[in-house]
């Protein structure tokens, strides 16, 4: 594989609860924890395989999470996926993806909402937020990349 067409980590944030639905419950019912990142070429959310639920009740993660990575320059083969294994994981191209916005609830927590064609590996909605809702500069900027990386799949896609 050449460098043209490695895949690279852009982004990475972890501690996040993801619920495979457009927008986040108002409980932890429903959502898994773990670490998003966003590929140059993939959506990916690690689970711990634990459920929101089960975290906030002290049970332990039953694997690390990706650190130590050196943004843009580590390359996707050198993480380790296995967590993709885990109940709640989520891995998808971004070219399934149509829309990702950042949103505030009623109670001011913010998400992030995902929404795609369906296939490709992605729910056809998801939402991602920390615990509390809180952390909107660290989640724009975690739109931000995954709008770009999304604009240079498509262009790469029809090139």
């Amino acid at each position: 594989m050449d460098d043209a067409t490695a895949e690279t980590v852009l982004d990475a944030l972890d501690g996040l609860y993801l619920w495979r639905r457009p927008k986040p419950g108002m409980t932890l019912f429903g959502s898994y924890v773990g670490c998003v990142l966003v590929t140059s070429r993939r959506f990916l959310f690690l689970s711990t395989g634990v459920s929101g639920v089960g975290r906030a009740l002290g049970f332990s993660f039953a694997r690390g999470l990706p650190v130590g990575l050196t943004l843009g320059h580590t390359s996707a083969a050198e993480v380790d996926l296995s967590s993709l294994g885990n109940e709640g994981s989520v891995s998808g191209r971004l070219e399934y993806v149509t829309s990702a916005r950042v949103m505030r609830r009623w109670d001011l927590s913010n998400y992030l909402a995902i929404e795609s064609a369906g296939g490709g590996g992605l729910p056809a909605a998801c939402s991602v937020m920390t615990r509390f809702g809180r952390g909107r500069t660290r989640l724009l900027a975690l739109h931000q990349t995954l709008e770009s990386a999304r604009t240079l799949a498509l262009s790469h896609r029809r090139g």
